[in-house]
């Protein structure tokens, strides 16, 4: 039977997120190498699965679909993410490869903006709004995580075009423990 308002990290057991319209469930669990995110959505009436396996719940490091196999590395240590709320800002070099060949190189900033809560269902959580940026040759990618450090996942994410304005975002109905 499912948990309802989960309030504990992910690693004590497994947890789903859903949306209804359009669908996407993310299950989290926890493994050795990481935390690990299993994805089923629908885009334009077609369901896509990936997985991606994170470094720390803000730092992709495995993404693995039917088109993709990325790997993506950083050259700075993870512990300073655990304190983004008090020291404000957290920097990596990274590299991107697939298949063991090194595509490109880039660099990673996640910057704490807030404090804030978050509602899916009848439940509440609060997280650190973090700034999530990705600077890489000829591209740039802003991200707005909603990270909840209770449950060690993110909640809800916002894309921003170069203007810092919302394109886009994820964010959920439901949340329950266990599979």
């Amino acid at each position: 039977m499912a948990q309802s308002c989960p309030q504990t990290p992910v690693n004590d057991a497994p947890l789903r997120l859903t949306r209804a319209d359009p669908f996407m469930q993310i299950d989290y669990t926890s493994t050795a190498e990481g935390l690990r995110e299993d994805r089923t959505m629908e885009v334009r009436g077609l369901t896509r699965d990936s997985t991606t396996l994170y470094a720390h719940p803000l730092v992709p490091a495995r993404l693995t679909s039917d088109q993709t196999k990325i790997t993506m590395r950083y050259d700075a240590p993870l512990q300073g993410i655990e304190t983004l709320d008090r020291d404000k800002k957290w920097e990596s070099g990274y590299t991107v490869s697939s298949d063991g060949e090194e595509l490109f190189k880039g660099r990673f900033t996640l910057s704490y903006k807030r404090s804030a809560n978050v509602v899916i269902g009848e439940c509440r959580y609060n997280v650190w709004v973090v700034e999530a940026r990705m600077y890489r040759p000829e591209l740039y990618s802003n991200f707005e995580q909603l990270y909840a450090p209770k449950l060690g996942i993110v909640l809800g994410s916002v894309a921003k075009n170069a203007e810092d304005t919302p394109v886009s975002g994820v964010f959920f109905d439901h949340i329950e423990r266990g599979l």
